[in-house]
């Protein structure tokens, strides 16, 4: 075998092992065809709208993966609220969500039909997490127009994040290790309000489980893994 060849084999095996490794710190699935759906549910748990999520393209950047998702939000009767590409990646050793995750189909349906611009501050999860650990704020705004009117702004922010336990999560789509997060919720639009929320986020799988409550700590909702393939 030539030089050349032998020295091609090599950075081969060197950009496998690099993409090995940088996957290993992905918080979500990796493989192109990957399919992921979500459904949400109010406090008495009855459906309340789903996402359907499949991974579309995985690519190396200098700074690690990224992974671009059509994501695609149900009404509860299964009809289409809205429909789009979202984008995660790793970044000096953090996984980059898209901050649009923080939307849910109850927040979007009144926009159906409507044009529709996202801002957003990308949610973040250092490669390394442990007990304790706080976790950068993460924010989405939603500003929509019919007819050339402009109707009013929604921001939903999520604040003092922090890493509260390793624990174990079953849902219709499995079992997992997650990492559990607690937030603060605060939602700014006509009416504005706050509230908490919690995560359970497993590598390689995303989002598991979710559970938002009001001030006196009563549960609002929650959105579980229902689907992985």
């Amino acid at each position: 075998m030539s030089h050349a060849a032998q020295s091609g084999s090599v950075q081969e095996v060197e950009g496998e092992t690099n993409l090995r490794e940088n996957q290993r710190r992905v918080f979500f699935p990796m493989e192109v065809g990957n399919i992921r759906e979500v459904t949400n549910y109010n406090a008495k748990g009855k459906v309340t709208g789903s996402v359907r999520q499949e991974v579309k393209q995985v690519s190396k950047t200098p700074q690690g993966v990224r992974v671009s998702v059509f994501n695609t939000m149900y009404d509860k009767k299964g009809e289409v609220i809205s429909s789009g590409e979202i984008a995660m990646q790793c970044q000096d050793n953090e996984f980059h969500a898209d901050a649009k995750l923080l939307l849910d189909p109850n927040t979007m349906g009144p926009f159906k039909n409507m044009d529709v611009q996202v801002e957003s501050v990308d949610i973040i999860y250092p490669s390394k997490m442990y007990v304790g650990q706080l976790l950068p704020e993460a924010q989405v705004s939603v500003r929509a127009a019919m007819s050339g009117v402009s109707l009013p702004p929604i921001s939903i922010r999520a604040m003092d994040r922090k890493v509260l336990a390793i624990e174990s999560v079953t849902t219709p789509a499995g079992t997992f290790e997650c990492y559990k997060i607690g937030y603060e919720i605060q939602v700014k639009a006509l009416l504005s309000q706050k509230m908490r929320g919690t995560e359970w986020i497993a590598e390689g799988v995303g989002m598991v489980k979710s559970e938002s409550y009001d001030k006196r700590g009563k549960l609002v909702g929650q959105t579980v893994l229902t689907l992985m393939k």
